[in-house]
Protein backbone atom coordinates (compact mmCIF):
# COMPACT_ATOMS: atom_id res chain seq x y z
CA UNK A 1 0.00 0.00 0.00
CA UNK A 2 1.18 3.23 -1.16
CA UNK A 3 1.99 6.22 1.42
CA UNK A 4 -0.61 8.82 1.42
CA UNK A 5 -0.35 12.54 1.06
CA UNK A 6 -3.38 14.15 2.77
CA UNK A 7 -4.88 17.24 0.93
CA UNK A 8 -7.52 19.37 2.42
CA UNK A 9 -9.89 21.70 1.02
CA UNK A 10 -9.42 24.16 4.54
CA UNK A 11 -11.81 26.65 3.23
CA UNK A 12 -14.74 24.48 2.79
CA UNK A 13 -14.56 23.59 5.89
CA UNK A 14 -14.51 26.30 7.95
CA UNK A 15 -17.16 28.01 5.42
CA UNK A 16 -19.65 24.75 7.07
CA UNK A 17 -18.93 26.04 10.07
CA UNK A 18 -19.42 29.56 9.75
CA UNK A 19 -22.70 29.31 8.37
CA UNK A 20 -24.05 26.93 11.04
CA UNK A 21 -25.58 28.11 13.88
CA UNK A 22 -23.20 27.89 17.11
CA UNK A 23 -22.80 29.93 20.63
CA UNK A 24 -20.61 32.79 19.99
CA UNK A 25 -17.24 33.37 21.58
CA UNK A 26 -15.24 36.35 21.31
CA UNK A 27 -11.06 36.76 21.66
CA UNK A 28 -9.74 38.89 24.30
CA UNK A 29 -9.44 41.58 21.83
CA UNK A 30 -13.45 41.19 21.28
CA UNK A 31 -13.28 39.23 18.09
CA UNK A 32 -15.76 36.74 16.94
CA UNK A 33 -13.88 33.66 16.61
CA UNK A 34 -15.79 30.13 17.16
CA UNK A 35 -15.43 28.74 13.70
CA UNK A 36 -12.15 29.29 14.02
CA UNK A 37 -12.34 27.12 17.53
CA UNK A 38 -14.75 25.03 16.04
CA UNK A 39 -12.13 24.16 12.84
CA UNK A 40 -9.27 23.61 14.85
CA UNK A 41 -10.68 20.81 16.86
CA UNK A 42 -11.72 19.32 13.47
CA UNK A 43 -8.39 19.73 12.16
CA UNK A 44 -6.85 18.18 15.18
CA UNK A 45 -9.10 15.10 15.28
CA UNK A 46 -7.89 14.44 11.99
CA UNK A 47 -4.42 14.58 12.70
CA UNK A 48 -4.92 13.12 15.80
CA UNK A 49 -6.83 9.61 14.28
CA UNK A 50 -5.23 9.82 11.29
CA UNK A 51 -1.25 10.87 11.93
CA UNK A 52 -0.20 12.03 8.24
CA UNK A 53 3.14 12.27 7.41
CA UNK A 54 2.42 14.34 4.81
CA UNK A 55 -0.34 17.18 4.69
CA UNK A 56 -1.43 20.84 3.36
CA UNK A 57 -4.03 22.60 3.67
CA UNK A 58 -5.82 25.06 0.66
CA UNK A 59 -7.36 28.01 0.83
CA UNK A 60 -9.75 30.17 -1.61
CA UNK A 61 -8.16 33.65 -1.87
CA UNK A 62 -9.26 34.10 -5.49
CA UNK A 63 -13.19 35.28 -4.75
CA UNK A 64 -13.68 37.81 -7.81
CA UNK A 65 -9.85 37.45 -8.96
CA UNK A 66 -8.67 33.92 -10.52
CA UNK A 67 -8.75 33.66 -13.92
CA UNK A 68 -11.87 31.73 -14.28
CA UNK A 69 -13.55 35.11 -13.53
CA UNK A 70 -11.30 36.77 -16.20
CA UNK A 71 -13.18 34.13 -18.78
CA UNK A 72 -16.17 34.79 -17.57
CA UNK A 73 -17.77 37.65 -15.40
CA UNK A 74 -21.00 35.79 -14.23
CA UNK A 75 -18.55 32.80 -12.71
CA UNK A 76 -19.81 32.69 -9.07
CA UNK A 77 -21.21 36.18 -9.59
CA UNK A 78 -23.77 35.47 -7.30
CA UNK A 79 -21.41 35.15 -4.37
CA UNK A 80 -21.42 37.52 -1.94
CA UNK A 81 -17.54 38.37 -0.99
CA UNK A 82 -15.82 37.63 2.16
CA UNK A 83 -16.97 40.33 4.82
CA UNK A 84 -13.75 41.62 7.25
CA UNK A 85 -14.98 39.25 10.17
CA UNK A 86 -15.31 36.33 7.84
CA UNK A 87 -12.01 37.44 6.76
CA UNK A 88 -10.20 37.83 10.08
CA UNK A 89 -11.28 33.93 11.52
CA UNK A 90 -10.12 32.46 8.26
CA UNK A 91 -6.80 34.13 8.71
CA UNK A 92 -6.91 32.78 12.25
CA UNK A 93 -6.87 29.44 11.33
CA UNK A 94 -4.44 29.95 8.58
CA UNK A 95 -1.98 31.45 11.48
CA UNK A 96 -2.62 28.56 13.39
CA UNK A 97 -2.28 25.50 10.99
CA UNK A 98 1.12 27.59 10.57
CA UNK A 99 2.64 27.57 13.63
CA UNK A 100 1.36 23.80 14.06
CA UNK A 101 3.77 22.97 11.11
CA UNK A 102 1.60 22.57 8.22
CA UNK A 103 2.07 23.47 4.94
CA UNK A 104 -0.68 26.24 3.33
CA UNK A 105 -1.42 27.06 0.25
CA UNK A 106 -3.44 29.79 -1.35
CA UNK A 107 -3.55 32.21 -4.64
CA UNK A 108 -5.21 35.00 -6.31
CA UNK A 109 -5.23 33.35 -9.55
CA UNK A 110 -6.42 29.99 -8.94
CA UNK A 111 -8.88 27.99 -6.75
CA UNK A 112 -7.93 25.65 -3.45
CA UNK A 113 -9.30 22.76 -5.95
CA UNK A 114 -6.42 24.14 -8.52
CA UNK A 115 -3.99 24.34 -5.85
CA UNK A 116 -5.29 20.45 -4.46
CA UNK A 117 -5.20 19.15 -7.68
CA UNK A 118 -1.49 20.51 -8.75
CA UNK A 119 -0.20 18.74 -5.26
CA UNK A 120 -2.10 16.04 -5.79
CA UNK A 121 -0.19 15.40 -9.31
CA UNK A 122 2.88 15.88 -7.36
CA UNK A 123 1.84 13.07 -4.87
CA UNK A 124 1.54 10.66 -7.44
CA UNK A 125 5.09 11.69 -8.97
CA UNK A 126 6.48 10.86 -5.11
CA UNK A 127 4.51 7.18 -5.64
CA UNK A 128 2.13 8.67 -2.58
CA UNK A 129 -1.51 8.41 -3.18
CA UNK A 130 -3.85 11.72 -2.58
CA UNK A 131 -6.40 11.59 0.16
CA UNK A 132 -8.49 14.45 -1.02
CA UNK A 133 -10.66 16.08 2.12
CA UNK A 134 -13.49 18.09 0.99
CA UNK A 135 -16.89 17.73 0.28
CA UNK A 136 -16.59 19.27 -2.62
CA UNK A 137 -17.48 16.72 -6.25
CA UNK A 138 -15.81 18.56 -8.02
CA UNK A 139 -12.94 17.07 -7.10
CA UNK A 140 -14.05 13.81 -7.86
CA UNK A 141 -12.03 14.53 -11.40
CA UNK A 142 -9.46 13.81 -9.53
CA UNK A 143 -10.52 9.65 -8.81
CA UNK A 144 -8.48 8.78 -11.98
CA UNK A 145 -7.51 5.55 -11.86
CA UNK A 146 -3.71 6.49 -12.44
CA UNK A 147 -3.71 8.37 -9.11
CA UNK A 148 -5.14 5.74 -6.59
CA UNK A 149 -6.77 8.86 -4.95
CA UNK A 150 -9.78 8.91 -2.83
CA UNK A 151 -12.18 11.91 -2.11
CA UNK A 152 -13.14 12.03 1.85
CA UNK A 153 -15.64 14.57 3.30
CA UNK A 154 -13.82 13.64 6.50
CA UNK A 155 -16.00 13.52 9.94
CA UNK A 156 -19.03 13.86 7.78
CA UNK A 157 -19.14 10.83 5.13
CA UNK A 158 -17.52 7.14 4.18
CA UNK A 159 -14.44 7.93 1.35
CA UNK A 160 -14.98 7.82 -1.99
CA UNK A 161 -12.72 5.49 -4.46
CA UNK A 162 -13.01 6.20 -7.74
CA UNK A 163 -15.85 3.08 -8.30
CA UNK A 164 -17.85 4.46 -5.22
CA UNK A 165 -17.93 7.92 -7.07
CA UNK A 166 -19.32 6.55 -10.39
CA UNK A 167 -22.00 3.96 -8.63
CA UNK A 168 -23.27 7.89 -6.28
CA UNK A 169 -23.01 9.53 -9.81
CA UNK A 170 -23.40 7.77 -12.42
CA UNK A 171 -20.85 9.53 -14.19
CA UNK A 172 -17.02 8.12 -14.03
CA UNK A 173 -14.48 10.99 -13.06
CA UNK A 174 -12.55 11.66 -16.27
CA UNK A 175 -16.24 12.81 -17.50
CA UNK A 176 -16.87 15.20 -14.01
CA UNK A 177 -15.99 18.13 -15.79
CA UNK A 178 -17.81 18.17 -18.80
CA UNK A 179 -20.71 16.52 -17.16
CA UNK A 180 -20.85 19.73 -15.16
CA UNK A 181 -20.29 21.76 -18.09
CA UNK A 182 -23.44 20.06 -20.08
CA UNK A 183 -25.76 20.20 -16.96
CA UNK A 184 -24.00 23.25 -15.49
CA UNK A 185 -23.53 24.49 -11.63
CA UNK A 186 -26.15 26.60 -10.30
CA UNK A 187 -23.22 26.24 -7.37
CA UNK A 188 -21.01 28.28 -9.51
CA UNK A 189 -23.48 30.47 -11.32
CA UNK A 190 -22.35 28.07 -14.69
CA UNK A 191 -25.11 27.31 -17.22
CA UNK A 192 -25.51 24.56 -19.14
CA UNK A 193 -26.70 23.21 -22.58
CA UNK A 194 -30.68 23.74 -22.60
CA UNK A 195 -32.43 20.50 -22.27
CA UNK A 196 -29.60 18.63 -21.03
CA UNK A 197 -30.31 17.22 -17.43
CA UNK A 198 -28.07 14.74 -15.22
CA UNK A 199 -29.63 11.42 -16.92
CA UNK A 200 -29.61 12.75 -19.90
CA UNK A 201 -25.83 13.87 -19.62
CA UNK A 202 -24.66 10.78 -17.68
CA UNK A 203 -26.70 8.43 -20.64
CA UNK A 204 -24.22 10.58 -23.36
CA UNK A 205 -21.21 10.06 -21.56
CA UNK A 206 -21.23 6.74 -20.65
CA UNK A 207 -21.36 6.39 -24.60
CA UNK A 208 -18.87 8.94 -25.48
CA UNK A 209 -17.08 10.46 -22.48
CA UNK A 210 -14.89 13.30 -23.84
CA UNK A 211 -15.98 16.44 -25.61
CA UNK A 212 -13.72 15.77 -28.66
CA UNK A 213 -16.05 12.53 -29.13
CA UNK A 214 -18.96 13.80 -27.93
CA UNK A 215 -18.17 16.51 -30.76
CA UNK A 216 -17.38 14.35 -33.37
CA UNK A 217 -20.74 12.31 -32.64
CA UNK A 218 -23.09 14.93 -32.09
CA UNK A 219 -25.52 13.41 -34.39
CA UNK A 220 -25.60 9.69 -33.58
CA UNK A 221 -27.12 11.26 -30.10
CA UNK A 222 -30.15 10.55 -31.65
CA UNK A 223 -29.50 6.60 -31.56
CA UNK A 224 -29.31 6.61 -27.97
CA UNK A 225 -31.93 5.63 -25.51
CA UNK A 226 -32.34 9.41 -24.26
CA UNK A 227 -36.13 11.54 -24.21
CA UNK A 228 -35.90 14.14 -26.86
CA UNK A 229 -32.45 13.01 -28.38
CA UNK A 230 -32.98 14.31 -31.47
CA UNK A 231 -33.51 17.95 -29.67
CA UNK A 232 -30.83 17.50 -27.19
CA UNK A 233 -28.55 16.67 -30.10
CA UNK A 234 -29.43 19.56 -31.91
CA UNK A 235 -29.00 21.73 -28.66
CA UNK A 236 -25.45 20.48 -28.20
CA UNK A 237 -24.62 21.35 -31.81
CA UNK A 238 -25.92 24.33 -31.52
CA UNK A 239 -24.32 25.48 -28.22
CA UNK A 240 -20.99 24.01 -28.62
CA UNK A 241 -19.24 27.44 -27.49
CA UNK A 242 -20.60 27.70 -24.48
CA UNK A 243 -19.98 23.74 -23.44
CA UNK A 244 -16.35 24.43 -24.43
CA UNK A 245 -16.26 28.11 -22.43
CA UNK A 246 -17.95 25.92 -19.59
CA UNK A 247 -15.03 23.33 -19.75
CA UNK A 248 -12.80 25.59 -18.98
CA UNK A 249 -14.66 26.64 -16.13
CA UNK A 250 -15.34 22.79 -14.72
CA UNK A 251 -11.91 21.35 -15.29
CA UNK A 252 -9.50 21.97 -12.71
CA UNK A 253 -5.63 22.88 -13.19
CA UNK A 254 -2.56 20.74 -12.34
CA UNK A 255 -0.10 23.67 -12.90
CA UNK A 256 -1.24 26.04 -10.14
CA UNK A 257 2.03 25.09 -8.04
CA UNK A 258 5.47 24.60 -8.79
CA UNK A 259 5.76 20.85 -7.87
CA UNK A 260 6.23 20.27 -4.02
CA UNK A 261 9.32 17.87 -3.09
CA UNK A 262 7.21 16.99 0.10
CA UNK A 263 4.25 17.78 2.15
CA UNK A 264 6.20 16.65 5.15
CA UNK A 265 4.94 18.19 8.55
CA UNK A 266 7.19 20.70 10.16
CA UNK A 267 7.69 20.83 13.77
CA UNK A 268 5.05 22.59 15.66
CA UNK A 269 5.46 26.24 17.89
CA UNK A 270 3.81 25.16 20.80
CA UNK A 271 4.70 28.56 22.46
CA UNK A 272 3.57 30.64 19.38
CA UNK A 273 -0.10 28.22 19.83
CA UNK A 274 -0.99 28.62 23.29
CA UNK A 275 0.00 32.30 22.62
CA UNK A 276 -2.97 32.32 19.53
CA UNK A 277 -4.98 29.91 21.73
CA UNK A 278 -5.21 32.36 24.90
CA UNK A 279 -5.85 35.45 22.81
CA UNK A 280 -8.93 33.28 21.37
CA UNK A 281 -9.96 32.40 25.44
CA UNK A 282 -9.96 29.20 24.12
CA UNK A 283 -11.45 26.33 26.60
CA UNK A 284 -8.78 24.57 28.27
CA UNK A 285 -9.38 21.53 27.26
CA UNK A 286 -8.99 22.76 23.60
CA UNK A 287 -5.57 24.12 24.80
CA UNK A 288 -4.18 20.94 26.52
CA UNK A 289 -5.58 18.64 23.20
CA UNK A 290 -3.31 20.73 21.19
CA UNK A 291 -0.45 20.46 23.32
CA UNK A 292 -0.96 16.86 23.79
CA UNK A 293 -1.48 16.45 19.69
CA UNK A 294 1.11 18.32 18.50
CA UNK A 295 3.79 18.15 21.26
CA UNK A 296 3.48 14.08 20.59
CA UNK A 297 3.68 14.71 16.63
CA UNK A 298 7.19 16.68 17.47
CA UNK A 299 8.58 13.76 19.32
CA UNK A 300 8.21 11.43 16.72
CA UNK A 301 10.37 13.94 14.66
Amino acid sequence: MKPTSWLIDASIYFFRYYFSPRPEHRSKSGREVSSALAFVSWLLRLLEQEQPEELALCFDESLGTGFRHGLDSTYKAQRALPDEALIYELLAVKHFAEHAGLACFASSVFEADDLIASLAKGAHSRQRSPVIVSRDKDLGQLLTAQSGALLWDYGFGDPLHRDEFTARYGVEPESWALYLALVGDPIDNIQGVTGVGPKSAAIMLRAYPDWAELQAHVHALETLELRCAKRLAQAISAQQARVSLNLQLTTLRYDALPSADSLRRGVADIEALQALLHEWRAPATLIHRTEQVLMHENSCR
